[in-house]
């Protein structure tokens, strides 16, 4: 039996605030009413105030960004490869 732990649990147990079942995970506080509402609102208007344009830009980056990637997982994205039309002789 290691007893020079001891000390160290207990301090622990003492910063540590514990929830109703005694886990160390702490629930998360709820907000109801117009409180609730309010914020909701507002992080929509958020979210809506961003135009499409911006968000497609940001889409388009972040694909070019992955596709530097040489480890990326999962199927590869097509690139612009041969037309199966045949080029018109001139």
């Amino acid at each position: 039996m290691v007893v020079w732990f001891e000390p160290m649990i207990s301090s622990l147990h003492e910063s540590v605030r514990l929830c109703d079942d005694n886990h160390m995970k702490a629930k998360p506080e709820y907000e109801e009413g117009p409180q609730a509402w309010a914020r909701f609102e507002k992080a929509m208007k958020a979210i809506i105030a961003v135009p499409h344009s911006v968000i497609q830009q940001r889409i388009e980056a972040h694909r070019k960004q992955a596709a530097k990637n040489p480890h990326k997982r999962g199927p590869k994205p097509k690139r612009g490869g041969a037309s199966r039309v045949p080029a018109a002789e001139v």
